[in-house]
């Protein structure tokens, strides 16, 4: 929501006779719509126009600069640093200055438009007819001291300063006392089967993979038992091309990860099919309704 501004204006002339600046000081403090005073830093267009004869009358000059707020919410500036003032003739009736606020990019607010008194008519002077300056007259003596004035009411409390800079960082200070060696309490990590503990601690049961193996002979040879630790899960005959039939038992287990191996010869073949390796279990030895030996090895953790 676009901010509704109040300033306060103070107009000072830095007028003289002579070769007198073609220009008006300006302040004035931003607030916002609570009658607070804008951040530090906040940037501020301000446009100025100058009317001739009423306060809608002809412009005859205009100019707009960018400025920044203070601490204090106050801006000043110097109407004519931008645009030349000596385009006006003080000479021809009244004069009004209208005011126009952008705050922080949000667009042009009018502030009103007030009419230029007496002192910057005096701009007009540097103009006007006037005679020779007379010399400088000596100075006079020194006038005696006058008597110390009463000492005046205390004004106001300002408002609080901006913050100072931080300080530099304070030396390190010392190293303090090692402390005690805390005592040696080593863990150590077990699995047994599917289980994964550690200890003085907590233990988990891993997730299993089945494990399925089937065990073949030729009708009416008979296939081993399901191995210790296996679950016989059928026992079955299947039947094949020739005629002939396997007999098959199918075992499981699912309390710890397996592998399986079938070492298979042709009946035909010069030697039967090679023992299980070092470390597997030979669950099955047979031959097949395919004519076909089959060794059936396995090992798990």
């Amino acid at each position: 929501m676009k901010k509704i501004l109040f300033l306060s204006l103070i107009f000072l002339a830095a007028i003289a006779f002579g070769q007198a600046p073609q220009k008006i000081n300006y302040q004035t403090v931003v607030r916002d719509n609570a009658g607070n005073t804008v951040a530090n830093g906040t940037p501020v267009q301000l446009r100025f126009s100058i009317h001739d004869g009423s306060p809608s009358g002809t412009v005859i000059f205009t100019e707009t600069m960018s400025k920044t707020t203070n601490q204090f919410g106050l801006v000043t500036a110097e109407i004519g640093s931008v645009s030349n003032l000596s385009s006006v003739n003080w000479s021809t009736g009244n004069k009004f200055l209208q005011v126009e606020v952008n705050i922080s990019g949000g667009g042009f607010t009018n502030m009103g438009t007030t009419e230029l008194i007496s002192v910057p008519y005096a701009l007009y002077a540097q103009t006007s007819g006037g005679g020779t300056t007379g010399p400088t007259g000596s100075t006079g003596p020194t006038g005696a001291q006058g008597a110390i004035g009463q000492t005046g009411v205390t004004g106001p409390t300002g408002q609080q300063g901006i913050q100072g800079i931080q300080g530099n960082q304070g030396v390190q200070g010392v190293t303090g006392a090692t402390g005690p060696t805390g005592s040696s309490n080593p863990q150590t990590l077990n699995i047994t089967n599917n289980t994964l503990s550690i200890t003085n601690g907590n233990s988990v049961a891993l997730p299993v993979v089945e494990s399925v193996m089937y065990l073949e002979t030729a009708s009416p040879g008979v296939p081993s038992g399901c191995p210790s630790g296996w679950t016989q899960a059928d026992y079955s005959f299947l039947s094949q091309v020739n005629g002939a039939n396997n007999n098959i038992r199918t075992c499981y287990r699912t309390d710890v990860p397996c592998q399986i191996m079938y070492l298979r010869r042709s009946n035909g073949a010069s030697t039967a099919p090679p023992s299980c390796p070092a470390g597997w279990v030979e669950a099955n030895y047979g031959n097949t309704a395919e004519q076909n030996y089959v060794r059936t090895c396995y090992r798990c953790q």
